[in-house]
């Protein structure tokens, strides 16, 4: 039978609202949590405490100790700021060779209370894989390199419902609220803006 786990990580700066939110979410999914954390976190599933500043380092060697004390065969990427719908755990990797990111993503503007989605976005809070795949990757990756995520190998599904990527004051990449803040207007295909998101009403 084939395993599933969640890799957490997370750099406690959040805002307590916001994380606690995202803790009882994926709490409540029952899959294993290996943590990863700047500053210990007893009560959250298995956790790793890695005491570093914040910043790529970090957040790669995070990743990679969370990868190496999970015993799953599959692992779900999950960021501290993101609430995952169940339906995004149903899926099962069909390739081991494959990492696999989950498109049906919304990003919510606290400030203003509505989300925004497009078709293609790629991103590893919403990446799912076979662990020794990323285990390999993460290991190996050359830290002076721009990207710090799987460039080859990509596929990207969709969920039954959305994940939401909550965007707030202290994320690590920027937020863009308007079609001309992307210099490809290949990545704002299927744009949408709505301040409901599918399975997700009343709950934001």
């Amino acid at each position: 039978m084939i395993t599933k786990g969640i890799v957490y990580y997370t750099d406690n700066q959040l805002n307590v609202k916001i994380a606690k939110r995202v803790q009882r979410q994926l709490n409540s999914i029952g899959l294993p949590i290996v943590s990863a954390s700047l500053k210990p976190m007893a009560h959250f599933g298995k956790n790793i405490h890695i005491s570093m500043k914040r910043g790529k380092e970090a957040y790669l060697k995070q990743i990679t100790a969370a990868l190496e004390v999970s015993d799953t065969d599959i692992v779900f990427f999950c960021e501290h700021d993101v609430l995952y719908h169940p339906t995004h755990f149903d899926f099962t990797p069909p390739e081991k060779d494959h990492f696999y990111f989950n498109v049906n993503v919304w990003k919510w503007n606290t400030e203003k209370n509505y989300g925004l989605k497009v078709d293609d976005c790629k991103q590893v809070s919403g990446m799912c894989c076979y662990r020794e795949l990323a285990l390999e990757f993460y290991r190996n990756l050359d830290l002076s390199k721009r990207h710090y995520e799987p460039q080859h190998n990509r596929v990207g599904w969709s969920s039954a419902y959305p994940i939401v990527d909550i965007r707030h004051k202290n994320n690590l990449t920027k937020s863009r609220w308007r079609k001309d803040q992307f210099r490809n207007q290949k990545y704002t295909k299927g744009w949408i803006e709505s301040s409901v998101i599918p399975g997700w009403e009343n709950k934001l």
